[in-house]
């Protein structure tokens, strides 16, 4: 509870002014501010992506007071350390409401945003997130409608729109709502017109979501992608520049790519397969057409990559040997790491799954015997920018057709990392990946009633994943033809996707012994059946 003290809101004549909220804040110590209040709302929250860290200090780095549309709020840049690693930046901005002049209704809605209670005399308060304020949020949309800057501490806040998206400033009145499931960054929906999507963790340069939602909309016109009205950022006074959100339409949908694949398939698993007249199964037919478009579609996206604009964070470029080598160094280097830490929790691993995690070390020699080009020559392959996360679930089913969504790359990377160009069959084998994923769950789920059918299921689910795989490989050839970072050699093609695939695997095998051991075997299963589909071909050589 903060307690102010008597007379403290007297001098600002009672009212829930972001001057009230600064005087709040700086009536407490540094040690009860970040311990008392900003540390528990911090670790409460899912975009915080300390929780794993002891905080040692929060700092507020800047802050300053913004009015707009009768609304009052202090604008806060803060900055946690930790006993180990770097420190991390947040926006937070802060406003109070008093019981005395808040609708129980209203009080209620701020609940999840609270970060204190506040207290003066007999009066009570609460202190709260701007983002939790319908006020604040529609204040956001109308300046980047009107493309304004707002002091913050000795830096500003710099709105902007795209034109992409008209009658913004209208479209800010719309209903404002919170999605109840919270996710790694907080997102306001304004009816069904816009949606914002306001960044937890904040990271210095360039947001690569930001920047690739823009030139797609503005450079490449992908129409397959969510268009970009406008952003928030922070400049410093040295002139660098942080992405605090991205305004982009909202678009009705019939949820995503994978709830439909898993739900389809674990349909597909509880009835007897029909047959068409020759005896072959016929009942996938629908939805294997709808994965040969998902890769045409995909191909389409890694096309607007592939276009030279004059944009040079996007247009494409030669891979040199350099590159080649330093991509195969990488993924070595993964290697080593991934079953280092395998071999080092394979007592935490389920006794089910350790027979598969033996056989995969045992494979170390010739894992890593195969990461080195062959024959692929400086000059030979082009790189460009991609996806960057790419999988069923960034993928909206939108009038049965697909809308490609979330660029902002694995958040856990570095953002020069996620901005490098690279192959975009990382995208690709991302995609196969996660078909993997799709069978697996779908197995799990219909084994829980059916645990003697488990054999059964586990080949009809594997058919499957190979025919989607097929299906949408066939759908991104199709559209990838005459693309400059498509390899015009079969073999450099196969070469790169059996490199990416296994860089994916490694990737989903540190993740799962970090997460979810019981879900080890699903990424371990699919390197083995990559390094056996290697042996084969080698020896067919």
């Amino acid at each position: 509870v903060l307690v102010l003290t008597e007379g403290f809101l007297t001098f600002l004549s009672g009212r829930s002014t972001a001057s009230a909220v600064r005087r709040a804040i700086a009536s407490r110590t540094q040690s009860q501010l970040q311990h008392e209040i900003l540390a528990p709302y911090l670790r409460s929250k899912r975009w915080f992506s300390g929780k794993d860290r002891a905080i040692t200090r929060i700092d507020i780095r800047e802050q300053s007071e913004w009015r707009d549309g009768g609304g009052q709020w202090l604008l806060t840049l803060i900055e946690v350390h930790f006993s180990a690693g770097d420190p991390q930046l947040y926006f937070l901005p802060l406003a109070m409401a008093w019981e005395d002049e808040t609708s129980e209704e209203k009080l209620r809605a701020l609940l999840p945003w609270t970060l204190a209670k506040v207290r003066e005399k007999a009066r009570m308060g609460i202190l709260y997130s701007g983002y939790g304020d319908n006020g604040f949020c529609r204040a956001l949309v109308r300046a980047i409608a009107r493309g304004t800057s707002v002091p913050l501490g000795e830096g500003s806040l710099h709105f902007q729109a795209t034109g992409a998206i008209p009658d913004l400033a209208a479209l800010a009145d719309e209903p404002v709502y919170h999605p109840g499931l919270e996710q790694s960054n907080i997102a306001v929906l304004f009816g069904e017109r816009l949606f914002l999507k306001c960044y937890g963790r904040l990271q210095r340069g360039i947001n690569p979501e930001v920047e690739v939602g823009r030139f797609l909309t503005q450079q490449a016109a992908y129409s397959h992608a969510v268009p970009v009205g406008g952003f928030m950022e922070y400049r410093s006074p040295t002139g660098d520049t942080i992405d605090l959100a991205l305004l982009q339409s909202f678009l009705a949908n019939q949820g995503s790519a994978w709830n439909y694949a898993v739900d389809y398939l674990e349909r597909t698993l509880a009835e007897p397969s029909p047959a068409s007249d020759d005896g072959e199964p016929n009942q996938h037919a629908f939805f294997m057409h709808q994965m040969n478009n998902l890769g045409k579609r995909t191909a389409e996206l890694h096309q607007a990559f592939g276009k030279t604009t004059g944009n040079p964070a996007f247009d494409p470029e030669p891979a040199t040997a350099t590159d080649l080598e330093r991509w195969f160094e990488a993924v070595r280097q993964d290697a080593v790491q991934t079953l280092d830490r395998l071999e080092s929790r394979l007592g935490q691993i389920p006794e089910a799954l350790q027979m598969s995690c033996k056989t995969l070390l045992s494979q170390r020699p010739a894992l890593l015997a195969g990461l080195r080009p062959q024959g692929l020559e400086d000059g030979q392959l082009m790189r460009s920018r991609y996806h960057g996360d790419y999988h069923l679930g960034q993928v909206l089913r939108v009038q049965d057709d697909f809308i490609i969504t979330d660029f902002e790359g694995e958040p856990a990377r570095p953002l020069a990392e996620r901005r490098a160009k690279h192959s975009p069959l990382r995208d690709v084998a991302g995609m196969l990946r996660s078909f993997s994923y799709a069978a697996s769950v779908a197995v799990q789920r219909s084994t829980t009633e059916r645990p003697g059918d488990r054999d059964g299921l586990v080949r009809q689910a594997m058919a499957w994943q190979q025919q989607t795989a097929q299906a949408f490989l066939e759908g991104y050839r199709d559209g990838i033809v005459a693309c400059p970072t498509w390899p015009a050699d079969e073999e450099a093609v196969a070469q790169l996707m059996r490199l990416f695939l296994i860089e994916k695997a490694l990737y989903e095998i540190r993740y799962e012994l970090d997460n979810r051991p019981d879900w080890v075997g699903v990424p371990v299963v699919g390197l083995l059946r990559q390094l056996e589909n290697a042996e084969k071909e080698r020896v067919l050589e």
